[in-house]
Formats: C-alpha cells, structure tokens, sequence
C-alpha cells in the first residue's frame, strides 16, 4: 500500500505542474491571452547546488521547480 501511495503522489505532482504550467502560459483558462503568473517576475535568488550555484535570472523562460525540504 505504501508504494501505491508515492507512485499516486508522484504522479499527482507531474499531472499538477502540467496543469499549471498550462494555464500559466495562457493555452487554456484564459481564453488564449497572457495570464497574471506570466507578467509577474521572481526576485532574482542565488541557491548553492552541488556543481556550483544555480541563479533564477540565467533560468528566465524554463519551468523550475524549487523543492525544498526540512530532513529533520
């Protein structure tokens, strides 16, 4: 039971960074115009990765995800 609930949570993430991804660009629910998420731009954030530093800015106009978790 356990491994269906991650299989059904993980595909409940994929279907919902699809759906939003598709309002976001204005394919559906905006009737074919440009929606509010896409005018609006995130502060420019600098994160620490492995292999360096990844920066918002040199990111503009990919999908990123940012997840952040709490291992204690």
């Amino acid at each position: 039971m356990v491994k269906w609930l991650s299989i059904g949570g993980v595909v409940a993430i994929v279907l919902g960074i699809i759906i939003y991804s598709l309002f976001s660009t204005g394919i559906i629910g905006s009737g074919g115009g440009t929606s509010k998420a896409s005018a609006d731009v995130a502060p420019d954030l600098t994160l620490p990765t492995m292999n360096g530093e990844l920066r918002l800015s040199e990111e503009r106009g990919k999908v990123v995800v940012l997840y952040f978790s709490f291992p204690g």
